[in-house]
């Protein structure tokens, strides 16, 4: 799911994207050494790897926008088409914060944050551009 999010942003030249890259080609290969080391479980690393794909869109917040949009668009495909109960868990969380129409905390920001720059430019989701544009306007107004 990661390699095909990294591969997606692989032409981008930005510093940070770069960076990013080579981090996460660096931890593939420890996470190799850690298993054959036995100082580590699979499950460890799957629920490490679940948190930074989650911690993410918050990493993703320094690009410019165009960049940043493009960036969380393929994080959004990547997650639809290799982790879609990640995504599932997600959306549902997103759901909640509409229908109670207030962000309660960060996470919650950066969860509606997050779902604004994967859907920006895409007419067919105007409306709900519109609520999470309000989510945000009234979160940042307190």
């Amino acid at each position: 799911m990661l390699d095909e999010f990294h591969q997606q942003l692989g032409n981008e030249q930005h510093e940070f994207i770069v960076r990013l890259n080579e981090s996460w080609e660096n931890a593939k290969r420890d996470y190799v050494l850690a298993l054959e080391a036995g100082v580590v479980t699979k499950s460890a690393i799957a629920s490490g790897i679940e948190q930074g794909i989650r911690e993410t869109p918050l990493l993703l917040r320094v690009l410019p926008e165009h960049i940043r949009s493009f960036a969380n668009q393929a994080l959004s495909s990547a997650l639809q088409r290799h982790a879609p109960d990640l995504q599932a868990k997600e959306l549902e969380r997103l759901r909640k914060i509409i229908s109670r129409g207030k962000i309660k905390g960060e996470s919650e920001y950066y969860l509606v944050r997050h779902h604004i720059d994967a859907l920006e430019g895409t007419p067919s989701e105007s409306a709900l551009l519109s609520a999470l544009y309000e989510l945000e306007d009234a979160f940042q107004s307190k």
